[in-house]
């Protein structure tokens, strides 16, 4: 099995910790490791292949046609490009069959990934937990699955072009609500296998994950707030804080509120830069 995520540097971190949760609590040791990296730096790659010993990973680039591909699709601070990689890998990974456990940055391995190995997919292209119908203009009896963790069958994913899908979709529909997320299950439809919420738990929800289901869950997300911030006081942040001690972030300093008001800053005047260079682009085509 193929377990991968999708990262730009802001992410390197959550990226290492959720890949030495992998390698310390997943219980597949000859599982292929891969992340798909938007421009990361030469820290983090020798800082990511740290983090995943024992295992071995792969950290492949997004090159310019996959951000051809992805090219104005809806980012924003807390939604870099690199979500569309979980839309990218299964082609990027073209000329392989079995199965892709795609699975967000913030997220920790608790317990065996084994089960997934051998989980019946019925020919369906994915599995996924299910969450709450999200406003989408369609049948509700279709439901909605959360794009966290995703057990992707490579070969029907491709057959049924789901990526181009989603993508097709996102580009037609730039208002979505969750961009990737909405984008897959247009795609997809009713052609899942439903996952148990062990395998995509997140603590921070309206009615709160207690803490029994926190220690019993086997993939634990930390949606909101991440937890490589200081500030951040979601529920079994520990469990991440215990990972990350055995990682090269061991002796790193948490992010403090001041960096993270300096990251929104450089992405707004990067924002508007981009902006004026649309604007004036046009212009210029305007005269000739």
């Amino acid at each position: 099995m193929i377990i991968a995520c999708s990262v730009d540097s802001y992410f390197a971190e959550l990226a290492g910790v959720l890949m030495k949760s992998v390698a310390i609590n997943g219980g597949v040791p000859g599982a292929e490791l891969i992340i798909l990296g938007d421009r990361l730096t030469r820290r983090d790659r020798v800082d990511l292949a740290g983090a995943a010993s024992p295992l071995s990973i792969h950290i492949m680039d997004l090159d310019e046609e996959c951000r051809h591909r992805v090219a104005g699709l809806p980012t924003s601070l807390n939604w870099p490009r690199a979500i569309y990689g979980r839309m990218l890998l299964p082609d990027l990974l073209n000329g392989r069959s079995g199965r892709l456990l795609y699975l967000d940055s913030d997220m920790v391995v608790q317990h065996s990934l084994a089960e997934l190995e051998t989980l019946e997919l019925e020919k369906l292209p994915l599995a996924a937990v299910p969450g709450p119908h999200r406003h989408l203009d369609r049948d509700p009896s279709i439901g909605y699955f959360e794009s966290g963790t995703l057990l992707i069958d490579l070969e029907e994913w491709r057959r049924r072009d789901i990526g181009t899908a989603a993508i097709d979709w996102l580009s037609r529909n730039r208002s979505a609500r969750m961009p990737d997320q909405d984008a897959l299950n247009m795609a997809v439809g009713r052609d899942y296998v439903k996952l148990p919420k062990k395998w995509n738990l997140s603590p921070r929800t309206k009615d709160g994950a207690s803490l029994a289901e926190i220690a019993e869950a086997h993939i634990v997300h930390f949606v909101g707030t991440k937890p490589h911030r200081r500030s951040c006081t979601t529920r079994g942040r520990e469990i991440y804080l215990a990972v990350r001690a055995q990682t090269p972030w061991k002796d790193t300093p948490l992010m403090s509120d001041t960096s993270e008001e300096i990251r929104k800053r450089k992405h707004q005047i990067g924002r508007a830069l981009s902006r004026l260079g649309r604007l004036g682009r046009r212009a210029r085509q305007e005269q000739r």
